[in-house]
């Protein structure tokens, strides 16, 4: 099985850090030929660069031929858009800070 992960992998944040373990535990897998895209969230301090780690550079320049599912590791506002043709997965998160502002969880509250 092909499987395309997109996620911030190159940024400085939480949400990134939580993408490349993702991505790294899948490409374990022997069962699964992972290929992955970057997105940016982050812009690294003035002077700092985030260097892509030496097991994720062959994942980042894989073609996207075949590929049989899309697992985005994002927000689930602009940035996750659906791959056409294969299985899409969405795996969000949700910064509590800001959700509470605008009662979000309040709302997610009254679905359950």
């Amino acid at each position: 099985m092909k499987v395309l992960f997109i996620g911030p992998l190159l940024d400085i944040s939480g949400f990134a850090h939580a993408s490349r373990m993702l991505l790294k535990t899948l490409s374990h897998d022997e069962n699964i030929d992972v290929v992955a895209r970057s997105i940016q969230y982050d812009q690294a301090d003035n002077g700092k660069e985030v260097k892509t780690p030496e097991w994720m550079q062959e994942l980042l320049h894989k073609d996207l031929m075949d590929v049989d599912i899309a697992i985005q590791m994002t927000t689930c506002n602009i940035e996750a858009n659906p791959v056409p043709n294969v299985l899409n997965v969405l795996y969000t998160f949700l910064r509590q800070t800001k959700s509470k502002r605008n009662g979000l969880i309040r709302r997610m509250s009254l679905i359950s």
